[in-house]
């Protein structure tokens, strides 16, 4: 008798028997290996209160590899056997399990071995999951058509009870989203956000990465806005660029930014980095402080369309000796300069309407 597994028992007497060899645990990779060794496998579970409810997922092993199995009779096991033919031999007594071992040793049928694998392979763990999912799936298709029936019957109450009214509701919800959605209202409400000035010369361009921009959220836009600053730079309306901003996901966006320009042909050396700036009023705040440093006066502001409005209140407070020149990107594809409103644009306006408010609150305005 061979036992491979850690003792979770003294287990003295059975091990001082001299047939009996108990090796211990085994790395989990080398079972196999024990077990193809094996003339017979066990399963010797003594029948209590806990065991009654164990499956043996033991069983499976043996069987895909087409040894014979005996075992206790374990509630579950007996189940799996009640088929068209019993490939598990099962001892309900110690003459009984003593025979069975007897027996299984002296098989010879080359079909067994076949039906055992075949039946290890119909309890499969993808098998298992299977059939695990189509249950599953049964019990939640039922639920919804339970759900579906319950929400008719309660509408069919709701109509019945107060169909005018929810005419009226219908038609109200209806007119509000064609107004807000297919007709210019939201433009229309957005167009004091926008603040632009013809490009004209000055000593920086300065480039805020902050504000909603062509990704619809708040410093997650800055190639639109590098492209115009080097288009500014190309047309020679100033010697220099500040790039403000101070988000960072996989890699710091004033690098990222700073890579775009010099990819675009700006020189390395014409570039300075802002790259602390977590909001528009930090972005001026430590931007001006540059550019005080370096005596510089008039600078080039570019930015998002509707975010320019936040920017130059914010400018006035915080920079009113350095003269702003607004420059805008001149077309935003978020945006798409007017196109059907959706609620992304929703989120963009609103945001900067609020940041307004929240940067007066603050006094940065």
């Amino acid at each position: 008798l061979v036992l491979v597994g850690p003792r979770q028992d003294p287990a003295e007497d059975l091990c001082q028997a001299r047939n009996v060899f108990w090796l211990g645990a085994r790395p989990h990779e080398t079972i196999p290996s024990y077990m193809a060794n094996f003339d017979v496998c066990l399963i010797p579970y003594r029948l209590n209160s806990y065991t009654r409810t164990v499956y043996p997922t033991k069983l499976h092993e043996y069987l895909m590899l087409g040894k014979p199995v005996v075992s206790t009779a374990l509630p579950e096991v007996i189940q799996f056997n009640n088929g068209d033919t019993p490939l598990v031999h099962i001892g309900g007594d110690t003459d009984r399990f003593e025979a069975c071992i007897i027996d299984a040793l002296a098989e010879r049928d080359p079909l067994l071995l076949r039906r055992r694998r075949e039946a290890a392979q119909a309890h499969s763990w993808v098998v298992r999951i299977d059939e695990m999912s189509r249950i599953m799936e049964g019990r939640l298709t039922a639920k919804r058509s339970r759900v579906i029936s319950q929400w008719s019957s309660l509408l069919q109450q709701v109509y019945r009870r107060a169909s005018k009214r929810f005419f009226r509701w219908v038609t109200v919800t209806l007119c509000a989203y064609l107004l807000v959605f297919h007709t210019p209202l939201i433009w229309w409400i957005a167009r004091p956000l926008k603040v632009s000035d013809p490009p004209r010369h000055a000593d920086a361009i300065v480039v805020f990465a902050s504000g909603v921009g062509e990704s619809g959220r708040a410093g997650q836009g800055y190639e639109e806005r590098v492209a115009q600053a080097v288009w500014l730079y190309k047309q020679g309306y100033a010697p220099r660029m500040i790039l403000s901003s101070g988000y960072r996901y996989a890699f710091n966006e004033a690098e990222v930014m700073k890579a775009l320009a010099v990819s675009l042909g700006v020189p390395s050396e014409a570039i300075t980095l802002e790259a602390f700036a977590g909001n528009t009023h930090q972005d001026v705040r430590f931007s001006a402080r540059i550019m005080r440093g370096k005596g510089l006066h008039s600078a080039l502001v570019v930015s998002s369309p509707y975010h320019m409005r936040r920017l130059s209140l914010v400018w006035r407070r915080q920079a009113p000796e350095i003269q702003p020149i607004w420059a805008p990107i001149p077309y935003s594809h978020f945006f798409g300069n007017g196109r059907r409103i959706s609620l992304s644009h929703l989120q963009a306006i609103a945001h900067e309407y609020l940041g307004i408010l929240y940067y007066w609150w603050r006094g940065w305005i």
